[in-house]
């Protein structure tokens, strides 16, 4: 989370305000930003609860966030034990009305959602359902967070989880350096502690720790309660103050904390760890919210290593090739921070790359940024904010955060006047004052030895979605979304993984890629500073049955946007630099992916449930096809599937219908027809028997994967797997409530149905300590098996048919996600419009026909079970 915040104590008195924010005037004509008008309630009760409101009627929605303001930082004698974490997953572990697992499947059969999260400074709690379930949200909320049972067995059980997330903490190479780069830039505790909290301690937490705790820091007066969505803010207001007021005020906690200290001088540490490339961080000590530097800090942050044209990946990546990935971010809590500089590479380039990165920074101390490089640099955070705020869930959580931070729920609004403000001196000023060599902490994860040798104004009512085909056959789908001034532009070829074989794996992913490194006009270098300049945004993608780019962009840019599609669609060059350094990138993506267990035992999935189907392959590629694909093959594919009749193009947004068809008629129409057209030739062999793959990997989590063949895209059965995946492993599904709630064997387990347009398949994973294993696989066959014998308990089909339906809704808020999902549809042949018959799809399924499909699915006969742990 970008931290954009002051921190100031909170003043609790009974206070009832109505604060509006008018749209954002900048101090520069440039930065002409439309910003929705926000109107918000603020009321803090009697008892110190703070309450925020904000309506937002468009999705028939309802988000909740909830901040209790503590965190690990304020453990006190019990610090580093991760108590406070502890606490958090104990809230959903039941009440003296809701007993275990009820919170969640409640919710979910309300059709909703639920999460928490601990940070170094708050505990939060996210809700979001349909807007007619608000009485019911908001009593979960009161009981759960009030209520709590803290069960004994329950306490055992969640330990075992904690201890799985703990060690699958240490499995994970970025979290694991993000670890150990806290405990060697801060030199006391609690700030150089993991949140989660050091195993041997958290060992030793009972009971009545938790309950200490809870009484402690879980009281209204330490407490926000935020709600965005399609509400009646007096309603909603008068519903809290009824539920909400018989709580009692409580004794204030003492924030009492240590002086931040930052380890003196400049330190290295180096770890040894099972991975092929090196994970690295630099990092400066940096400032706290309050500070008048922080915004500064935030858009060098931006100028050196956020975006395609920022400095460091244009000369580290982009043209010395000496990194994999690079990214700078500017942590800014309200104690002092880190400035860090992550990338991965090569370990014999470490010290080399070091230094460069160090002189990057000594250049811009020397000569400060160009004014254009500032204002793309503003935009780019200015769109960031924009972006982030199109659902009632993001729209919570900001108030909530901003509150407890600042005591101001608009700071994030206000801190865009402190973004706009900032001067190329202010950049130049804190670059030499902030990065000190002296004070630098390089930290890095290095391949071991032996494998290195180896209320609102109210929204705009959104239109239908048009569909419109030009002349030469591209299908155009528009529609206009006014309720933020932002523009979401997909374009969708044909393609993808389907259409690959053995020799040329990886070749979409490397033709995606290349769709946006170089035009006839504009070089790689030139297409990203555009559209950073802008504060938009491009990304490619390639998977299974398609592959394309998507822009996302202020409606303000607009023209400046299809001047850059046009460009990328019909003149694209695929530069020979450019093919070496994507084919360079992919190569290294495969050994990443390698190197992470989940990805490693889903590639061996894959790989054994498909004979001949193309979705055997890694959508990246292999090492050995990759090296083996010419620029030339590229440009023949490029030939063969930029066709008019294989390309769907969707622009969702606050747009301009007739400019976008004047310009479409002009320039897309001119994309010319193609007669030659790839066929497929695949034939997949019939397979009996089941295939146990042991694949033998030193970490300390195991994974289980069980799949089965599945089915394609247009047969309806489709929507069935979906249901049955999501009563087996999803959240409060058959699976969580065996395997982790009752037994707590796993921190995490899930599945997916992934249907596609030849066939398909289906998966169920569980990560688990290999003692415990062969107990959840055990388990989950049983399961599995229980499904194709009885029919399923009529109350968990209504609740998990509400559980898809209100996910389904919640996914589809943005621009983005809909005019994707929307063009996919289409290119496919299912319409546009499919989106809108998901919940009849759904709705439509009863016991006979799930349990029908369980029995034609489920065959253990053709299923594949990859076993991943250290010897076997």
């Amino acid at each position: 989370m970008k931290s954009k915040k002051f921190f100031f104590f909170l003043i609790f008195i009974v206070l009832l305000v109505s604060i509006s924010h008018p749209e954002l005037k900048a101090e520069h004509s440039k930065y002409n930003l439309k910003l929705p008008k926000i109107q918000i309630k603020k009321e803090v009760l009697d008892n110190g609860l703070i309450v925020l409101l904000q309506e937002n009627p468009e999705h028939k929605l309802v988000a909740f966030e909830i901040i209790v303001k503590t965190g690990s930082i304020f453990e006190a004698d019990l610090q580093g034990s991760g108590i406070a974490h502890f606490v958090e997953h104990m809230l959903f572990k039941g009440t003296k009305r809701r007993t275990v697992g009820k919170i969640e499947a409640e919710i979910k059969a309300l059709g909703g959602n639920i999460n928490g999260y601990t940070s170094r400074q708050f505990t939060g709690y996210s809700l979001i359902l349909p807007a007619k379930h608000f009485d019911k949200g908001l009593d979960i909320i009161k009981d759960m967070l009030n209520n709590p049972t803290f069960d004994r067995q329950e306490l055992q059980k969640e330990k075992q989880v904690i201890l799985n997330e703990i060690r699958l903490n240490r499995d994970n190479p970025q979290r694991y350096l993000n670890r150990i780069f806290w405990m060697q830039a801060y030199s006391i505790a609690p700030y150089n502690l993991p949140v989660i909290g050091r195993e041997a301690l958290f060992l030793k937490l009972d009971r009545e720790d938790l309950k200490k705790f809870h009484k402690k820091w879980y009281v209204p007066n330490n407490t926000i309660l935020s709600i965005a969505g399609d509400i009646q803010t007096e309603k909603a207001l008068e519903k809290i103050k009824n539920s909400f007021t018989d709580l009692p005020l409580g004794k204030y906690p003492q924030l009492i904390l240590p002086k931040i200290a930052f380890s003196g001088g400049a330190k290295s540490y180096h770890e040894e760890y099972d991975v092929k490339t090196t994970h690295m961080i630099l990092g400066f000590p940096s400032v706290s919210l309050s500070n008048p530097d922080a915004a500064a800090l935030d858009i060098l942050a931006l100028l050196l290593g956020q975006g395609k044209s920022s400095r460091l990946y244009r000369q580290l990546l982009q043209k010395e090739k000496l990194v994999y990935a690079i990214h700078c971010y500017n942590y800014t809590p309200s104690f002092p921070g880190i400035f860090s500089i992550v990338y991965m590479l090569d370990q014999k380039n470490t010290e080399l790359v070091s230094d460069k990165v160090c002189n990057e920074l000594e250049k811009i101390k020397a000569r400060p940024p160009s004014a254009r490089e500032l204002e793309k640099a503003k935009n780019s955070y200015l769109s960031d904010y924009i972006f982030s705020q199109q659902t009632v869930q993001s729209q919570a959580q900001t108030l909530a955060r901003d509150e407890a931070y600042t005591a101001n729920p608009l700071f994030s609004q206000n801190y865009l006047k402190m973004i706009i403000k900032v001067s190329v001196q202010d950049i130049q000023r804190c670059a030499k004052k902030y990065f000190d060599r002296e004070n630098l902490i390089r930290v890095s994860l290095k391949p071991r030895s032996e494998l290195e040798s180896k209320k609102i104004a109210r929204p705009f009512k959104s239109t239908p979605i048009k569909k419109l085909t030009l002349k030469n056959g591209v299908t155009v789908l528009l529609k206009k979304n006014p309720a933020h001034p932002t523009i979401s532009i997909q374009t969708i070829f044909g393609g993808g993984t389907r259409w690959e074989n053995e020799k040329n794996n990886g070749i979409f992913n490397l033709l995606s890629t290349l769709a946006i490194k170089g035009t006839s006009k504009y070089s790689a270098v030139d297409i990203a500073e555009r559209i950073e300049d802008m504060g938009a945004s491009v990304s490619t993608f390639s998977g299974y049955n398609s592959f394309g780019f998507s822009l996302n962009l202020l409606s303000k840019d607009l023209d400046a946007g299809l001047n850059i599609l046009g460009e990328l669609i019909l003149k694209p060059t695929h530069p020979e630099d450019e093919f070496k350094l994507a084919k360079r990138l992919a190569r290294q993506k495969i050994q990443i992916q390698d190197d992470d267990v989940y990805q490693d035992t889903l590639h061996r999935l894959k790989k054994n449930l498909f004979s001949a189907y193309p979705y055997r392959f890694n959508p990246i590629g292999m090492a050995k096809s990759v090296a083996s694909i010419t620029r030339k093959d590229l440009i023949g594919y490029y030939q063969k599937f930029y066709r008019p009749d294989n390309l769907v193009i969707a622009i969702f947004g606050d747009i301009n219908e007739d400019k976008i068809m004047k310009f479409f008629e002009k320039k897309i129409g001119r994309l010319p027809e193609n007669k030659i057209k790839e066929k497929l030739d695949f034939k997949e062999k019939p397979r009996r028997g089941q295939v146990i793959i042991n694949n033998q990997r030193d970490k300390e989590q195991a994974i289980l994967m069980i799949g089965f063949p599945g089915t394609d895209i247009k047969n309806r059965e489709h929507y069935a797997l979906e249901f049955l995946n999501h009563l087996l492993s999803g959240p409060s599904g058959i699976l969580y409530n065996r395997i982790r709630q009752k037994y707590g064997y796993a921190y995490t387990l899930g599945g997916a149905s992934v249907p596609g347009l030849d066939t398909g398949y289906f998966f169920i994973y569980v990560a688990t300590s290999p003692k415990t294993i062969a107990d959840v696989k055990k388990m989950v066959i049983e399961e599995i098996t229980k499904l194709k014998k009885t029919p399923v308990d009529e109350q968990l089909l209504i609740n998990t048919k509400n559980y898809l339906i209100g996910k389904h809704r919640i996914g589809l808020q943005s621009n983005s996600a809909l005019s994707f999902v929307s063009a996919l549809d289409e290119l496919y042949g299912l319409g546009f419009g499919r989106y809108l018959h998901y919940e009849d799809e759904i709705n439509s399924l009863d016991r006979e026909k799930l349990l029908q499909t369980a029995k034609k699915y489920f065959n253990f006969d053709k299923s594949v079970i990859v076993i991943t742990k250290k010897q076997f």
